[in-house]
């Protein structure tokens, strides 16, 4: 026998929550511990007005993303440092 349109909307709702609490379960321990040392942020950043170019990237290279330092080793791109919010 076919289920009417009622039954199968309580029956997606029901699926719909439980996997929206089966989640919400588990990102938490998908997530691990994370921790930041802004004081150790601050030592590694360049001083604000920084130019970082294909000349001085070994400096930095450390605190930039690698596709980030990339582009910047092959000059098509700089960055200055801004003031630390």
């Amino acid at each position: 026998m076919p289920l009417s349109s009622s039954s199968r909307s309580r029956s997606n709702m029901v699926h719909l929550i439980s996997g929206l609490m089966l989640l919400a379960l588990t990102i938490p321990a998908l997530a691990g511990d994370f921790d930041l040392d802004l004081v150790q942020i601050q030592e590694l950043s360049p001083p604000p007005g920084t130019v970082i170019s294909a000349e001085g990237l070994d400096q930095y290279r450390q605190v930039l993303d690698p596709d980030l330092a990339d582009l910047i080793a092959q000059g098509w791109y700089t960055i200055t440092v801004g003031e630390p919010l």
